[in-house]
């Protein structure tokens, strides 16, 4: 699945983007570009919420969800020493908790390179301006604070983060102190430990999650219970409990083997992209074997309440040669857009769910971003 999620279709997004927002296509429409006369990213409405990335600078961009120019921009500058937890290669999930629920902030580790300090922070998407929390002070003879990994809690607003000072454990095996300090700062409190190099937080849960060792990252459904994973060494997805990891449902032999056919269950590899709600999945399943390329579809499955039987399961759109990823679920649950692309082009598309695959509907005239991170 590696081709599935790649670089190449990012790295065309990005260009597209980029080229669109100093372009004909965007410049057209006054709109789009300029921080100062455009609206705040978050106050847009019926929008797509997406992000590009360069050496020098991350790109917020609003887009319209029946598709035109861009309705907000911002160029985000990353000076020496400040980087935030995810970048535009990591999954949209992770991606979106590194900006606070409005897109005004943007969490950061700021390094020190006069001491070696690490501290957490964030950047004003509007200005520019980078505020350093120092989230946690050390004494006269303490080592220089080592605070990385900052992410937003969608449900307090706080920046959590890890406080490396008092990791404890062999290093392949370390664990660290979750820490949360207030979006204006104040002193941290501890909130739960991690033994990762970075986390996400589930929902509204405040359980933790993160990437795997295949780099795949278990998506917690919206209000952080459960969470789906594909598994690539034994083809399988499962669905457990973000609490503590119970598996609810396995659902194995995801490589073709005849029980999955009998079943009607996707034959190659399935990774989890978006959950429409609490139990329905949305995931990538690769064709590029009987497309030969690196094309990929996309499946609905639909999981009982309680997440312990498969109900259906059905394609949200048509087999093609093209590759669909980053795909964002309408308010009301009615709707996918995604990226869709093709070679060297890329395009953004709407689907309606249904039970039946449905050809999807490009937006007309509607830049792409590397990912797409919310439709709000």
């Amino acid at each position: 699945m590696k081709g599935l999620l790649g670089r190449s279709l990012a790295a065309t997004s990005a260009a597209i983007l980029i080229a669109g927002c100093g372009g004909s296509e965007a410049g057209s429409s006054g709109s789009g570009g300029s921080s100062s006369s455009s609206p705040a990213i978050g106050d847009v409405n019926d929008a797509l919420i997406g992000i590009s990335c360069s050496d020098t600078a991350i790109t917020l961009v609003a887009l319209p969800a029946a598709g035109g120019p861009i309705a907000a921009r911002r160029d985000i500058p990353l000076v020496d020493g400040v980087t935030p937890t995810f970048g535009c290669g990591s999954h949209p999930y992770a991606v979106r908790q590194i900006f606070n629920r409005d897109y005004t902030r943007m969490a950061v580790t700021i390094t020190n390179s006069s001491d070696r300090s690490r501290h957490v922070g964030y950047v004003n998407v509007d200005s520019g301006k980078v505020v350093d929390l120092n989230a946690d002070s050390t004494g006269d003879f303490a080592a220089a604070a080592q605070n990385d990994s900052p992410v937003y809690d969608p449900a307090s607003g706080n920046i959590w983060y890890l406080d490396r000072n008092e990791s404890s454990g062999a290093v392949l095996q370390r664990v660290s102190p979750v820490k949360a300090v207030g979006p204006d700062g104040g002193p941290p409190t501890t909130v739960g430990s991690w033994g990762g190099d970075a986390f996400v937080i589930e929902g509204t849960s405040g359980n933790l999650t993160g990437f795997t060792s295949s780099k795949q990252l278990p998506l917690p459904n919206p209000s952080g219970t459960a969470d789906a994973e594909y598994n690539s060494i034994r083809p399988s997805l499962s669905l457990q409990t973000a609490d503590e990891g119970k598996e609810l449902l396995s659902i194995k032999g995801l490589d073709g083997l005849p029980s999955t056919e009998e079943r009607g269950l996707p034959a190659r590899g399935t990774v989890p992209l978006a959950w429409v709600d609490d139990s329905t999945l949305i995931t990538a399943t690769d064709i590029s074997t009987t497309s030969n390329t690196t094309a990929s579809a996309m499946q609905l499955f639909r999981f009982s309440d309680n997440l312990r039987s498969v109900l259906s399961t059905s394609p949200l759109i048509p087999d093609s040669d093209r590759t669909n990823v980053s795909p964002v679920v309408s308010p009301d649950h009615d709707s996918v857009i995604f990226i869709s692309g093709r070679g060297n082009t890329a395009g953004i598309y709407r689907v309606k769910i249904s039970s039946d695959a449905v050809e999807p509907t490009p937006l007309p005239k509607t830049p792409v971003p590397a990912k797409l991170l919310e439709w709000r």
